[in-house]
């Protein structure tokens, strides 16, 4: 089953990057990413690592409320090996699935509370980006108007959010009709749950915990539209920042669903519509301008994710040791 899905992940992305590339000016997109102004570049050494450490700073904040203190360089390595697998893997889910290993191996037997802290950590970071999209539109309502008649590209990710939402549904209720002859096992993933619910309805309601986690989540996410901002520059794009705060949630939010590899091709349509509604172009191309803005957001994404690959590999000695956890 794992291998059909990345199967056919892969040929979503595969088939929507094929599909955006038809009448691509290849020429263009070249000269725009041979122009690109370096000097816009440079801030992003010091912003890459700077949002892992607001990361694993709200993290750190979730795991000591759930009573799971962990010291702030060990959950910098999680968060960062995290960030690592995120990129390399289906969706944005392959971090979460590492910090949860890499967490049960300090905490054994306390799932539900890790899991709790996954989602609340999920959980705010949706709500900060809702709540700066938010802002944006009611600053700019223009563009809300014009959300609603995104080209067909826009249309094709809707259908296929859709479809992958059904797809697990479908999946979801399969698994459930297959265990059901293991009363054990259904006994165990109710507890799970509802333990699991428990510690995050907590974390939810902590009024000042969950004031602090959103705070931090706000600045994260506010630095990376500062790295957009960056990026936009660097080409010669002329996007605001407001422009950018209204439009990066939605493209977090369905990159982040696992429909294809690591959010390819959905990133790509997402991009050409809104460049093609808002007119942004450099050097005579929309599509050819949101690719090269495409193209600089992955390597930027390679790049900061690289430390967490390095740090997985090589530094991965001290598993299960009692200095992991904050005294």
């Amino acid at each position: 089953m794992p291998r059909l899905k990345t199967t056919i992940k892969a040929l979503f992305s595969i088939g929507l990057i094929l599909w955006l590339v038809k009448r691509f000016d290849w020429q263009t997109f070249f000269k725009i990413i041979i122009a690109v102004d370096f000097k816009w570049l440079l801030p992003l050494v010091i912003i890459g690592p700077l949002t892992v450490i607001f990361l694993s700073l709200r993290w750190s904040v979730i795991l000591k409320a759930l009573g799971l203190p962990l010291k702030f360089w060990v959950v910098i390595k999680g968060v960062w090996s995290g960030i690592f697998f995120n990129t390399f893997l289906p969706g944005a889910t392959g971090g979460d699935i590492y910090r949860f290993i890499f967490l049960r191996e300090v905490y054994a037997g306390e799932e539900a509370k890790i899991t709790s802290s996954l989602v609340l950590d999920r959980v705010t970071g949706i709500i900060a980006l809702g709540i700066l999209g938010s802002v944006g539109l009611l600053v700019n309502k223009s563009l809300l108007c014009q959300i609603g008649i995104m080209g067909a590209e826009f249309k094709v990710v809707t259908v296929l959010s859709v479809l992958f939402i059904l797809f697990s549904l479908f999946i979801g209720v399969w698994i459930m009709i297959s265990k059901l002859d293991s009363t054990l096992w259904l006994i165990k993933f109710k507890k799970f749950i509802l333990e699991s619910m428990t510690h995050s309805k907590l974390g939810l309601f902590n009024y000042l915990l969950f004031a602090k986690v959103i705070a931090i989540s706000v600045i994260t996410h506010l630095v990376n539209f500062i790295t957009a901002y960056c990026l936009t520059r660097a080409l010669g794009l002329d996007i605001s920042f407001l422009e950018l705060v209204i439009f990066m949630p939605v493209l977090s939010l369905l990159t982040a669903l696992p429909i294809t590899i690591s959010g390819f091709g959905i990133r790509e349509a997402l991009l050409i519509g809104f460049f093609q509604i808002r007119g942004f172009h450099v050097g005579g191309g929309e599509r050819e301008s949101a690719l090269a803005f495409s193209f600089l957001m992955v390597a930027l994404d390679l790049l900061k994710a690289a430390p967490g690959g390095i740090w997985f590999v090589f530094l991965n000695k001290s598993k299960q040791s009692p200095i992991l956890k904050h005294p």
